[in-house]
């Protein structure tokens, strides 16, 4: 507990997630890992938090059917400053997103969106 006779009293939290069944929509087994960090300062009135979400795995295009390979990444990085003497809070955020998406070429399985009919 935050007194006074405690100069900073905080904690750091570390959690991973892995989730075992595919959402909707995916055919294939999937990856999802998820990290929390946070600290809080309550003598000082600090805090701060770090959130990485890595999401990644084969998936099949539900309207052209072509099998692909799909990674996104995301990083969300805040960091809260209570200045209680001259009584203002400023908070700084950083959100990085990554998504890649590449299909692999099947010659068995005709693409619709890619065929011309010449009469």
């Amino acid at each position: 507990m935050a007194g006074k006779n405690n100069e900073n009293v905080g904690y750091v939290g570390y959690i991973e997630c892995y989730e075992a069944e595919a959402p909707k929509g995916y055919n294939s087994d999937e990856i999802h890992k998820s990290t929390k960090t946070s600290y809080n300062d309550y003598g000082g009135g600090t805090s701060s938090r770090v959130t990485e979400t890595y999401k990644s795995g084969e998936f099949v295009d539900r309207r052209s059917g072509r099998e692909g390979y799909r990674e996104e990444a995301n990083y969300k990085s805040t960091y809260k400053v209570n200045d209680k003497t001259h009584v203002v809070t400023t908070e700084y955020e950083t959100n990085v997103k990554y998504k890649t998406t590449t299909t692999y070429e099947n010659p068995n399985k005709s693409n619709n969106y890619n065929r011309f009919n010449n009469y």
